[in-house]
Parts: C-alpha cells; structure tokens; sequence
C-alpha cells in the first residue's frame, strides 16, 4: 500500500513540526540554564548572568530589569525597585539582597 503524495506532504509537515518544537524547547531551556550543563558546554552556551557577569568585569555599565531579582541584586553594583512603575526602593544590590523589606516583598522571605 502505497501513500498518496499528499498524505506523505503532511506526514512531512508533521515531522518537521515536531524537530521544531524539540529545537525550541530545548533553545528555551538553555537561555533560561536548565538544560543539562554537559550539553550547554558541548554547544558552547553560556547563562545570561555569567556574560553579563562578564561583560561587568570588562568594565562595561549595564542597565539590566531582571524578574528574578535575587540573582539580579546579587551582581549589581547599583539596584532600583520599581513598583506600579515608581522607584520604592534603591541602593547597593547586595544591601537590598539583605533588606529586610525587599525579601519580604519581593524575595518571598
């Protein structure tokens, strides 16, 4: 039984659909860093903070809005929170990292 040339134009179509959402998938889960670490290094990724880390130490000043904000004050030199779109808070990263308020608020402590 042979396939007609249309049913092997959609099973093709499918195919390339799938790899597709296995490309994404996996792309998705090595900007975010949970892709497993022997693949990131084997296709030379590396995690968002580590050049921006990078890019800190090379001297250059950047201007990050991170959602995940205990790994963004973490790295910060200088840090602002902004709620309803008005700054709350601001001060060193690391100091709002130890503020009692912002793990409260934000940090979920």
């Amino acid at each position: 039984m042979t396939m007609r040339a249309n049913d092997r134009n959609r099973a093709w179509f499918v195919v390339v659909l799938l790899f597709m959402f296995m490309v994404i998938n996996f792309a998705d889960k090595a900007v975010v860093g949970i892709a497993a670490v022997p693949i990131m290094q084997e296709l030379k990724l590396s995690l968002a903070f580590e050049k921006l880390t990078d890019m800190k130490r090379a001297g250059y000043t950047l201007l990050v809005v991170e959602q995940n904000a205990a790994r963004a004050l973490s790295v910060a030199d200088r840090a602002y929170v902004l709620e309803l779109g008005r700054n709350r808070l601001e001060g060193p990263g690391r100091a709002l990292l130890a503020d009692r308020e912002v793990k409260r608020l934000y940090l979920g402590g």
